[in-house]
């Protein structure tokens, strides 16, 4: 157990340091590694102080997405989860997500959709010129004016 404590504290640390691969070590430790990563978002709000924390955490929620980008093609459920950390992460700290990285998020069921593997993007053909984006996992349609 006291190993167990020291990893944590030293995760802890190590945060602060942006060393993620320890990070990502010390949570699958534990059974629910999600309320472990809100808990550390906790722990960066009461050292760190709120603007700090949240600088961190764009941080954190940039290279979580860019991982997820280059997980997807090998492991799809790998990089949903990455994807939701980040969204979480997000929600912790309240941060608003961009506008480019809110578009990667389907309204519907809520999962990471990317391009060519799990959404259907088409132009439109009417007048108005749009682009459809079809989420193939709940079949739900967006239309973006371009």
């Amino acid at each position: 157990m006291r190993d167990v404590v020291k990893l944590v504290s030293f995760a802890l640390m190590s945060l602060i340091f942006h060393d993620i691969i320890v990070i990502v070590l010390t949570s699958k430790l534990f059974s629910d590694h999600k309320i472990f990563i809100l808990k550390m978002c906790k722990y960066l709000i009461i050292t760190l102080g709120k603007h700090q924390a949240k600088l961190l955490g764009q941080e954190r929620i940039l290279i979580l997405i860019r991982s997820a980008f280059q997980e997807i093609g090998n492991d799809y459920k790998l990089a949903n989860d990455q994807a939701q950390l980040a969204k979480k992460i997000a929600k912790r700290l309240r941060l608003k997500l961009p506008y480019d990285i809110r578009q990667l998020y389907c309204k519907k069921c809520k999962l990471f959709i990317c391009p060519g593997f799990n959404c259907r993007v088409r132009i439109g053909r009417s007048k108005i010129k749009a682009l459809r984006i079809t989420c193939l996992s709940c079949n739900n349609v967006y239309r973006k004016l371009i």
